[in-house]
């Protein structure tokens, strides 16, 4: 009988990217845990017993730590009800470096000893924790070259003409994954067209458009508020009204029907790009600016992107439109003029719109609602999970900023329409003359990847990687098949031993300036300790606040 002080509780974990094949009588979740059991049994004589509690998440990726089975595990962890986690392969519990070296600091704050079934690792050697990092690193590799498949495949799909999802354009419908002309709306949209051309500005236009009863339809949806003017610059330069699909900087012709003549989007196009000469304004291009057409003060007055130059260098600025800076004195504080620094702003949202779009439950019941199928919803997942912060910017339909907080409205990718609103608090504080809003708990990333740090972290991971090949090569051989000294090679070694978190704020560029790679490898007898490898190394990883001047 095994002594009750050796009993070691084995929680299983399981997960499949997909709900594919989740139906079935025997499906891969229970393939996994069948291989689970299988070898804590053979354990037993070790004191291992199972935990009949189930950890399976079905239809998740594993790029994300938001996953219910998951979180459910952690927190068992955490109340010490588990000494030992069984998964099937390393890469069923995370895909991700960064998120794995969050989970193992929980381990070992625990206790907790960590085993794939398949590869035979330990957590608690120096040894399983380098190779399990080398698994994690291809694993992570594999993800990003999906992401890479499936931005390939948006972009073929949009060079033969396809709707592939985001903002429905007024005057359409989706059917069948196909924009269909709706006709009372598409009238609308002629009559926004032929009016513009008549008027002198797109503030007339909105004018005009007020007194015919025109009002604004957001996702198709009857609304009593007014059209706005982001809203009628957005209609009047959308290239889909044409015919066509852009992408990035090119236009296909599109499987849909037009609405609009081509002479009259022609002329619209070149009477907007007189206005904007007109106004003195310098010609920036939208994608150096993602927000213009799309942010708004507290009194609906767009701001619209400018830039100075001082010693060479160069500042953008989001700024009160020059027609809307009035002198209404009834409301004197609100209707002052906005300054924004673009760049500054421009993070601060997309970090409003990566809360959002990390709440998984509200973005699955709001896709349900909108009639999205599983397939529909898996590619908002991989689309989400892939989108970098310029992809992420172009989502966005509305910003509006007052004193006391920031509204963001975001358009998801998808073929039917689904719309998130995130409304963040801010607080306003006085520097001097110089008024700034900050917003606590705010992480900024500013440096970029030191090519140098990199190129060593490759260099030591490539390195170790041969070492478990079947011809491993010895450091001089190695560093003339890489072409590098072999000084090199045995200074960056040690790197391969370096806790993941690290790692990944090294790539990430977080580390502080004088942090660089020859810093790094000159430093000897590094310590295979993660904690002391953050007290020798004092990397400042930390978070601040964002100030930003008004």
């Amino acid at each position: 009988m095994t002594d009750e002080r050796s009993v070691k509780r084995c929680a299983v974990y399981t997960r499949k990217s997909t709900d594919e094949g989740l139906d079935m009588d025997f499906n891969s979740l229970q393939a996994q845990r069948e291989s689970c059991e299988a070898f804590i049994k053979s354990q037993r004589g070790e004191g291992w017993t199972l935990i009949p509690t189930a950890y399976d998440d079905g239809g998740i990726s594993g790029g994300t730590m938001q996953r219910p089975a998951l979180q459910r595990l952690l927190a068992d962890i955490e109340s010490k009800a588990v000494d030992v986690v069984v998964v099937y392969k390393v890469d069923r519990l995370t895909r991700s470096l960064h998120d794995f070296s969050k989970m193992v600091e929980v381990f070992d704050r625990q206790g907790v000893s960590f085993v794939a079934v398949t590869q035979q690792f330990n957590t608690t050697s120096s040894m399983g924790r380098l190779t399990l990092n080398v698994l994690l690193s291809f694993a992570q590799f594999e993800r990003e070259v999906t992401g890479e498949r499936i931005r390939d495949k948006v972009a073929a799909s949009k060079k033969k003409g396809m709707w592939m999802g985001g903002g429905l354009p007024r005057g359409y419908k989706v059917e069948d994954r196909k924009l269909i002309v709706v006709p009372e709306d598409a009238e609308v949209v002629r009559t926004i067209f032929n009016d513009y051309l008549q008027c002198s500005s797109v503030r007339e236009l909105a004018i005009a458009l007020q007194k015919k009863g025109i009002t604004s339809r957001p996702h198709g949806k009857p609304s009593n508020d007014p059209v706005s003017r982001g809203a009628l610059h957005t209609i009047l330069r959308n290239p889909i009204y044409i015919g066509v699909i852009p992408h990035k900087k090119e236009r296909y012709q599109g499987q849909h029907d037009a609405i609009i003549d081509k002479a009259i989007w022609k002329a619209a196009q070149e009477k907007l790009e007189i206005s904007r000469k007109c106004r003195g304004k310098p010609r920036r291009k939208t994608e150096d600016s993602p927000l213009m057409g799309k942010i708004f003060d507290e009194s609906n007055r767009m701001l619209t992107p400018i830039h100075s130059s001082k010693k060479g260098r160069r500042y953008r600025y989001y700024v009160t439109h020059e027609d809307d800076r009035d002198n209404d004195q009834s409301n004197e504080r609100s209707m002052q003029p906005w300054r924004l620094p673009a760049l500054e702003i421009e993070r601060r949202v997309d970090e409003i719109v990566l809360a959002a779009i990390s709440d998984q439950a509200a973005i699955g019941a709001a896709a349900i609602k909108s009639g999205l199928d599983a397939h529909g919803i898996r590619d908002l997942r991989n689309q989400i999970e892939l989108a970098g912060m310029r992809d992420r910017l172009e989502w966005i339909e509305h910003v509006q900023i007052n004193i006391n907080r920031i509204k963001v409205s975001i358009n998801l990718p998808t073929k039917a329409p689904l719309k998130i609103e995130k409304a963040v608090e801010i607080a306003m504080k006085r520097r001097g003359v110089e008024r700034r809003i900050v917003m606590e708990g705010s992480t900024i990333a500013r440096a970029q990847t030191d090519p140098q740090i990199f190129k060593a972290l490759s260099l030591s991971m490539r390195f170790w990687d041969q070492m478990f090949s079947e011809k491993p090569m010895t450091a001089a051989e190695f560093s003339k098949t890489e072409d590098v000294d072999n000084s090199n090679v045995g200074r960056a070694m040690p790197l391969a031993f370096l806790a993941p978190d690290i790692v990944a704020d090294l790539l990430a560029g977080k580390q502080t300036a004088d942090t660089t790679a020859k810093k790094i490898l000159r430093i000897e007898n590094l310590p295979l300790s993660w904690l002391d490898q953050r007290e020798i190394l004092a990397l400042n990883f930390g978070r601040r606040d964002l100030e930003i001047l008004l």
